[in-house]
C-alpha cells in the first residue's frame, strides 16, 4: 500500500519536510516512489504538485493525517466525487449468512449383524 507522507530532512532544530509517495512499510527517511512537494514549518512555506497529488490519490495512495491537514489548509483538497479509488473498481465481496454446520448424520445400523448376534 502506498502512502503520501512527510519525509524529514534538514538539520538539528531546523526540520524541513518533503511530501513524498512511498511504500507504507518503508522507513520515514527511506526510498520514496516520487517527491511531490515540500514543507518548511519555520517559514510556513508549502509547495505541492496538485496534479501529481490527485493522480496518486486516484491510484489508491492514502495520505497521512498530517499531509491531509496541510493539503486542506493550503486549498489543494481533492473532492471525494473526483476520486475513484482502486477499491471502488473491484466488485463487492458477497458473504453468505452464517449457518452452523449440522452434525454429520449417524451411520445407519446394520440390522443383519444385530439379528445374528441375538440368534446365537
Amino acid at each position: 500500500m502506498l502512502k503520501i507522507r512527510l519525509q524529514l530532512l534538514g538539520r538539528k532544530k531546523q526540520p524541513f519536510y518533503r511530501i513524498v509517495v512511498a511504500e507504507a512499510r518503508s522507513r520515514r527517511g527511506g526510498k520514496a516512489t516520487e517527491i511531490i512537494g515540500h514543507f518548511n514549518p519555520f517559514s510556513k512555506e508549502f509547495a505541492c504538485k496538485a496534479d501529481r497529488y490527485e493522480l496518486w490519490i486516484k491510484r489508491g495512495a492514502q495520505p497521512t493525517d498530517t499531509v491531509k491537514a496541510l493539503v486542506s489548509k493550503h486549498g489543494l483538497l481533492v473532492k471525494k466525487e473526483m476520486v475513484k479509488s482502486v477499491n471502488d473498481t473491484r466488485p463487492p465481496i458477497i458473504v453468505p449468512p452464517y449457518r452452523p454446520n449440522p452434525s454429520p448424520p449417524l451411520p445407519p445400523k446394520k440390522e443383519d449383524d444385530a439379528d445374528k448376534q441375538n440368534e446365537s
